[in-house]
């Protein structure tokens, strides 16, 4: 019995995220389908940044970790995330003004901001709400916006024009990779958004790069010109990236010294 486009497509996935792989010719006696529609279907999902053809067949894409739960995220990488949410939050001093966005290694950023004084954070995030909400000397901003149950943030329109109210010293922002002439990619569209709106509104930002994205390659949903970055930190914590004239440059990340 064939399946309808929608349920096979969602079915090829499933099986990527248990093989990683498959070629062209599995796909098409595994699903009944011809080899042409198994081959329409693998440049449909790699549109939308779910997985990378191959020659004969595809491999699954990293940047699929956004359809996890928030709750499934924070237990993927949980050591990288610890390590780099420590290094950024020393960029951080009492004062400041930051913006964190719903990634989880935001998240672990916020964990190491607690004794600090005179704080602004702004967030669409609920969880950092949660984790910072103790703290008295920490002035905190939830922005509104359509609420996503799974990954426990905020996003759309309305979410977009607060942003537009706030100034901010820091931004820390998650994205799924980054390449030279496209800029930065982000997989999931409502995340984009956002992105695409702290840039707007902010300007030059500091920006995280998540483990499962990489340096090139990808279908950019947000896109910005190197210009407009200041560092970039992977999570193996050993480089920063100097993004100055559209040119990745590595750096060994004096600043906040050697891990």
């Amino acid at each position: 019995m064939g399946y309808a486009e929608e349920n096979r497509q969602a079915a090829i996935l499933n099986f990527l995220r248990q093989e990683k792989k498959a070629s062209v010719a599995d796909l098409s006696q595994m699903f009944e389908a011809s080899e042409a529609t198994i081959r329409r279907d693998l440049t449909k999902l790699e549109n939308k940044g779910h997985l990378v053809k191959t020659y004969g067949g595809a491999l699954l894409s990293t940047s699929t970790q956004f359809e996890f739960s928030y709750n499934e995220r924070l237990l993927k990488n949980v050591r990288e995330k610890k390590r780099i949410g420590a290094l950024a939050a020393r960029m951080v001093k009492s004062g400041l003004s930051i913006f964190l966005d719903s990634g989880t290694t935001a998240l672990q950023i916020a964990m190491n901001l607690k004794h600090l004084q005179d704080l602004t954070v702004i967030t669409n995030a609920v969880p950092i709400v949660q984790e910072l909400a103790a703290s008295a000397g920490i002035r905190l901003y939830l922005l509104g916006g359509c609420y996503r149950p799974k990954s426990q943030d905020l996003v759309g329109p309305i979410l977009v024009k607060n942003l537009a109210q706030f100034s901010v010293d820091i931004a820390f922002l998650s994205v799924d990779g980054f390449h030279v002439q496209h800029g930065l990619s982000a997989s999931d569209l409502s995340e984009a958004e956002v992105v695409q709106a702290a840039l707007a509104h902010f300007g030059r930002v500091d920006i995280l790069l998540n483990l499962a994205g990489g340096f090139g390659g990808g279908k950019p949903v947000s896109d910005s010109p190197a210009d407009d970055l200041n560092k970039m930190l992977d999570l193996n914590l050993r480089t920063a990236y100097n993004l100055s004239q559209a040119a990745v440059k590595p750096m060994i990340a004096e600043q906040w010294g050697r891990i």
